[in-house]
């Protein structure tokens, strides 16, 4: 994550029906201003750093441009976490998609008070999961495996708490879509299903 470059910011006040446009390409100095960031890449807790650096500022408009595959469930959770503090502030997040917003990056993107995509765009949503990338087997106690079923389960529940209201849709009928495995939408089925409010070229 970086500060927006100013072609990006441009690109972005396109998007937007130029609202922000004129705001600088910096953390602001005072409430009054507004604030641009990118999420691009993994998510992960330096990304949490540089954002919440951000948020801290609680920017009047905070404009977030997103592109991620998604990336650490904790670190998301911090990110969702800052924009409901900025938001319960009154300030506005609006986020644009220009390539991916899936798994971590999905549920950052619900987070968002705007939610906009390039038509190109590609957006997905799963429940949580482990992975082990380690070469040599592990052999797991079963309390280990509980402690990772409850926390599996505590982030089903975060986002679930964030996704299911944003996309109206009630939690039973959000978890059982999940249980079919990642949904995938195209820009124009995310509209169709809540997960955005408007596509741009």
């Amino acid at each position: 994550m970086r500060i927006v470059h100013l072609l990006v910011l441009s690109v972005f006040c396109t998007a937007m029906g130029g609202e922000v446009c004129g705001a600088s390409a910096s953390p602001p100095s005072s409430v009054s201003n507004v604030a641009n960031l990118e999420i691009v890449g993994v998510i992960d807790q330096q990304t949490t750093l540089a954002v919440l650096t951000i948020v801290s500022s609680f920017p009047r408009v905070l404009n977030v441009v997103i592109d991620s595959p998604g990336g650490d469930m904790d670190a998301a959770n911090i990110i969702v976490r800052g924009f409901k503090a900025l938001t319960d502030s009154g300030s506005r997040i609006n986020c644009l998609v220009t390539g991916k917003a899936m798994s971590a990056a999905f549920f950052i993107l619900q987070a968002c008070s705007v939610r906009i995509a390039y038509s190109h765009a590609e957006l997905m949503i799963h429940e949580p999961s482990m992975m082990y990338a380690g070469k040599t087997p592990v052999i797991m106690p079963l309390k280990a495996l509980r402690g990772f079923v409850r926390e599996l389960g505590n982030d089903s529940e975060k986002i679930a708490d964030v996704v299911a209201p944003r996309m109206k849709m009630s939690f039973e009928a959000f978890h059982k879509k999940l249980d079919d495995g990642d949904w995938t939408m195209t820009p124009a089925e995310a509209i169709i299903n809540h997960a955005l409010d408007r596509i741009t070229n």
